[in-house]
């Protein structure tokens, strides 16, 4: 892996494994509005991602998203015990800062909920910038957040960051922002890939070979 000054990431389900508060929550709506009938697991980790709205209205497309998106807020109670760090996250990215490499988070979660995430996860304080849905007029996968992390940052060559991830919306982010994508070989998406990033990564370790 090459060097890099600046690496970014996606936040759910790349450095926070938040399926099981995904899963918890639209299991609540299904119990409410469709009669208890529940999708399998393996059919709803495409949603995490994306747009909650946007998912609640694929999910639920006869009800009034203002209601959808009221009763998955409610869930929001469960939220710090039904989330937790990927393995070895926390680690690296203290190893990352020694070595000098910046670091932060483009994640199409609205700002206030990705710090909430970072506070319930013990991560807050080791990125240097986040970007969250409501800081970009177009999410992902369009290139807006990793542009402006790089200006914010003053970072102007492309070839210089790397965007990690765990599905294909992430790579597709950091191939319209024009900058190397990694893409982790786990979990439950890692098998729904239809891309080919710039790497693979079986584990956050081999993100300190970039120095």
């Amino acid at each position: 892996m090459k060097k890099y000054s600046l690496i970014l990431f996606d936040m759910d389900g790349t450095i926070v494994d938040s399926d099981q508060m995904l899963y918890h929550s639209l299991y609540a709506l299904y119990d409410k509005f469709n009669n208890g009938i529940r999708k399998p697991e393996k059919e709803l980790v495409k949603y995490s991602g994306p747009l909650i709205e946007e998912s609640l209205k694929k999910e639920f497309p006869n009800i009034d998203i203002s209601i959808t998106l009221g009763e998955y807020i409610k869930q929001a109670a469960h939220y710090s015990y039904l989330i937790k760090p990927m393995e070895n996250i926390i680690s690296v990215l203290k190893e990352l800062k020694n070595k000098g490499v910046k670091t932060g988070i483009v994640t199409n979660k609205h700002t206030k909920n990705a710090i909430k995430a970072l506070k319930a996860t013990n991560m807050e304080g080791l990125f240097d910038i986040l970007i969250g849905f409501d800081e970009v007029v177009n999410h992902k996968p369009a290139k807006d957040g990793i542009l402006k992390a790089m200006e914010l940052l003053n970072i102007k060559d492309k070839s210089e960051v790397l965007y990690v991830g765990d599905n294909n919306v992430d790579h597709y982010t950091a191939e319209n922002a024009g900058v190397d994508s990694a893409l982790i070989n786990w979990g439950p998406r890692c098998n729904t890939l239809v891309v080919t990033p710039t790497y693979k990564i079986d584990k956050f370790d081999e993100l300190l070979e970039v120095n």
